[in-house]
């Protein structure tokens, strides 16, 4: 049996279903946009720019905020902090939940980078430091991105009426800037890659808040696995 889950209801907007679609014509343009070589190439002015000014230090944190939000690695994090919330708050369903939200806002972006196959960028010959060797799969939208801001989501929301709940917030919003930061630095995304991963995951945590309130946490709880005291 477990303890009172935390994540009982999950923020869901007015009007939420014309904000995932919204989300998701948003999403489409920007991979629209990613079909024009014209455009990428001035995009790319930018990561240019960004790297130009880099130096050992920030080519090291850029290289491990890379690595540590790959997918292995991300896989990794999810189940190691999926298990601490469950010794901690001693609620399955929170540690379900948490899962359940890291993998609404950072899976869609997989749909997506089926649907356009954005080529990417070929940073290890264009970059003043080329740091990462030229990335085969789809750049549109950024994983990496859609990753950061579903695990910095679900911690602000497991922690929101906590003493922790400034600190999660700032984690949830400086560590998405900086993985924004670190794709474009190391020369493997394109602006409109991370445009498109914010409403992706925006679109995926809004659609999964309302499943989740309208029917799989009562449908969980009447499990014995989730079962509340």
């Amino acid at each position: 049996m477990s303890k009172k889950a935390l994540l009982t209801e999950l923020p869901l907007p007015k009007g939420w279903l014309a904000w995932v679609l919204i989300s998701l014509a948003l999403a489409l343009g920007s991979g629209i946009a990613g079909t024009n070589s014209a455009l990428l190439a001035s995009e790319f002015e930018l990561d240019k720019a960004i790297n130009a000014n880099g130096g050992s230090i920030l080519n090291k944190l850029a290289v491990f905020a890379s690595d540590i939000y790959s997918p292995k690695w991300a896989i990794v994090l999810i189940l190691v902090l999926a298990g601490v919330i469950w010794v901690v708050t001693k609620s399955r369903i929170d540690a379900f939940g948490f899962l359940a939200i890291v993998g609404a806002g950072w899976l869609p972006a997989e749909v997506f980078k089926l649907s356009f196959n954005e080529p990417r960028p070929d940073a290890s010959t264009l970059l003043n430091h080329g740091l990462l060797p030229k990335e085969i799969d789809s750049a549109f939208p950024s994983g990496h991105l859609c990753f950061a801001l579903a695990i910095g989501y679900a911690l602000y929301l497991l922690t929101k009426h906590t003493k922790a709940k400034n600190l999660m917030l700032a984690f949830w919003i400086l560590s998405s800037i900086a993985m924004g930061w670190a794709r474009l630095y190391v020369g493997v995304h394109y602006v409109n890659d991370l445009a498109g991963s914010l409403f992706t995951s925006f679109a995926g945590v809004v659609l999964l808040a309302w499943i989740w309130n309208r029917w799989l946490f009562a449908a969980l709880t009447k499990t014995a696995l989730f079962k509340q005291k």
